[in-house]
């Protein structure tokens, strides 16, 4: 759905609509990330015989607060690299800006969507 917005430029209600409505879909990820680290903790324990769930948690929760910080930073050296300025916004700095509300969240649901499709935990059997 991020791809659409490349194409909605002058559409600001539509591009509005499918903005919200991605990322609304894009936030059932937040919910799913905890089931997905218990679902791990279990299948651990099956192939361990320990459950170290406190050791699990801390992986995904480190994991989680420097995916954060690299999505800032990714987001002010887009900024920088398109030369922003506040007093004058130029056209590389706004095609910046477009490539990191658009492009990179399009690259990372497709980087997203590629291990997911590699987790199977469900296919296994024990």
């Amino acid at each position: 759905m991020y791809v659409l917005l490349f194409f909605l430029d002058g559409q600001p209600a539509v591009f509005l609509a499918v903005f919200l409505f991605a990322n609304l879909i894009g936030g059932f990820g937040f919910v799913a990330a905890p089931a997905l680290v218990s679902d791990t903790i279990d299948h651990h324990e099956t192939l361990t015989g320990r459950r170290d769930e406190g050791l699990l948690y801390a992986g995904y929760s480190f994991a989680t607060k420097v995916g954060t910080a690299l999505g800032g930073s990714l987001f002010a050296w887009a900024l920088a690299w398109g030369g922003y300025h506040a007093d004058h916004v130029s056209v590389r700095a706004s095609q910046a800006i477009e490539w990191a509300f658009i492009g990179l969240p399009a690259a990372l649901c497709l980087a997203q969507a590629a291990c997911m499709a590699l987790y199977g935990l469900e296919d296994r059997t024990a």
